[in-house]
C-alpha cells in the first residue's frame, strides 16, 4: 500500500442490551499503527496499537468497564 493512504473497517454487533459499533482505522500495512473504538449506548472505549486483533480485544475490555463502571 502506498504511504498516506488510511483504512478503516467496521462491525456492527446487535445485542439484547443495544447494539455494539466497532470502528477500526489504520493496520494498512502489518508495522502501521492502528486505533480502535467501541461503542455502546452511550459509553465508548478506545485503544491504540499494533497487533489488530489484540487491540479490537482491548478496545472491547476498556468498553465492558466502562459499562460495569456506569452500573
Amino acid at each position: 500500500m502506498k504511504y498516506g493512504i488510511k483504512r478503516m473497517e467496521m462491525g456492527v454487533f446487535p445485542l439484547k442490551n443495544g447494539t455494539i459499533k466497532i470502528r477500526v482505522y489504520g493496520f494498512a500495512t502489518p508495522r502501521d499503527e492502528g486505533t480502535v473504538t467501541a461503542e455502546m449506548n452511550d459509553a465508548s472505549a478506545a485503544a491504540r496499537g499494533f497487533v489488530k486483533k489484540r487491540t479490537i480485544i482491548r478496545a472491547i475490555a476498556k468498553l465492558h468497564y466502562a459499562l460495569q463502571k456506569k452500573e
